[in-house]
């Protein structure tokens, strides 16, 4: 796993995060067998004309290699159950998540926790970087938080 820290300039930084908080979040849940999430998402294609669109641009120049991309509110009470970002064609090798939530405690939940025990809570512009299948989860918002974290987050493809 990899952390990069001030992974954004600060303005490019500061304006994500204002567009985040006032994006018109939609709130997505899933039940499937043993797999269930409620988060807000937006999708974020390739040529999105928002600053989404920009970050993702930049990321996946960073990287070098075609990214999926989507934009995160969790809420109180919001959560992703365990799971190991595997797609049925084998194409994701990596996720990654740039956290965008300033000054996040660890009791609030939303933390990104991993079956082998490590934790990652959520750091201002901090990208995590992990390889796919890797089980892994985020905790339950606790409703008392007193603000949502948010986040952008994706995939890069192989080769």
């Amino acid at each position: 796993m990899i952390h990069a820290e001030r992974f954004l300039d600060e303005a490019a930084a500061g304006a994500l995060h204002d567009a985040l908080s006032r994006e018109p979040w939609q709130l997505s849940t899933l039940r499937v067998g043993g797999f269930r999430f409620r988060f807000h998402r937006r999708a974020i294609g390739e040529g999105d004309p928002s600053i989404f669109g920009a970050v993702r641009a930049r990321l996946a120049g960073f990287f070098n290699a075609p990214i999926e991309a989507h934009a995160s509110w969790y809420g109180p009470g919001c959560f992703l159950s365990s799971h190991n970002d595997a797609d049925p064609e084998g194409a994701r090798e990596r996720a990654w998540v740039l956290h965008m939530t300033h000054s996040w405690r660890e009791e609030w939940g939303g933390v990104l926790r991993f079956a082998s025990g490590e934790t990652v809570v959520p750091r201002f512009n901090m990208l995590t970087l992990f390889d796919v299948p890797r089980e892994h989860e985020v905790t339950r918002v606790a409703n008392d938080a007193p603000a949502g974290r948010y986040a952008l987050a994706g995939w890069l493809a192989r080769g």
